[in-house]
């Protein structure tokens, strides 16, 4: 009887061991499985973060995007108005100038993508390859065009002597128009030794 309650007792250690090897089996396993749902709740949680990075980060380029189209397009707008204003500025002098050129150069004094110059059949020309004759004329015209602003208003020409005689008197005939008008208080034109005028034409010889 002694023996039979010893085997009991060993019957029910093994159970106890046997229960708590089960335990320890059934514990490994939940904490394994809590360490993997951590991790993928840590690597799921740091994805969202990522995905939130990334999505302010295209958020800013593209603000910035918009930003530089916005920049841009208002440098063209100021550009446009900055060239309208020029390009205005310079119609209303060489209106002006043209009144003094007009019937002496072949074709009236223009501006186009920053320079002055005229058209003669289509083809521009720029001033740049005017003749000696065409830039006096042309400088002349652009001078009194200046001066109708200035609170004295004269013209000086020191190269009347690389004009041609029809073409001096021309000029001499429009600057004197001019004056009469009112659009200038006075001409003085430097020539050459020896040149003549016409009787209305004030001339000092040095």
């Amino acid at each position: 009887a002694v023996l039979q309650g010893q085997l009991s007792q060993l019957g029910a250690m093994d159970d106890m061991l046997l229960h708590r090897k089960e335990q320890h089996a059934k514990d490994r396993a939940a904490t394994a499985e809590l360490i993997r749902l951590t991790q993928a709740q840590e690597a799921w949680t740091k994805a969202q973060q990522d995905e939130a990075r990334a999505a302010q980060a295209r958020l800013r380029q593209q603000g910035i995007r918009a930003e530089v189209d916005v920049l841009k397009a208002v440098l063209e707008t100021l550009e446009d108005i900055q060239r309208k204003m020029v390009e205005t500025a310079f119609n209303t002098i060489l209106a002006k100038a043209n009144r003094v050129t007009s019937g002496i150069l072949k074709s009236d004094l223009a501006y186009r993508d920053g320079e002055i110059g005229r058209y003669q059949a289509g083809t521009w020309i720029s001033h740049r390859v005017f003749s000696g004759t065409e830039k006096a004329i042309a400088y002349a015209g652009i001078s009194a065009a200046l001066a109708s602003t200035a609170p004295i208003r004269i013209v000086m020409i020191d190269e009347l002597g690389r004009l041609d005689p029809e073409n001096k008197e021309s000029l001499l005939t429009r600057m004197g128009y001019l004056i009469e008008a009112g659009d200038l208080d006075q001409f003085v034109g430097c020539d050459v030794p020896g040149s003549t005028y016409a009787s209305d034409v004030t001339h000092i010889e040095l």
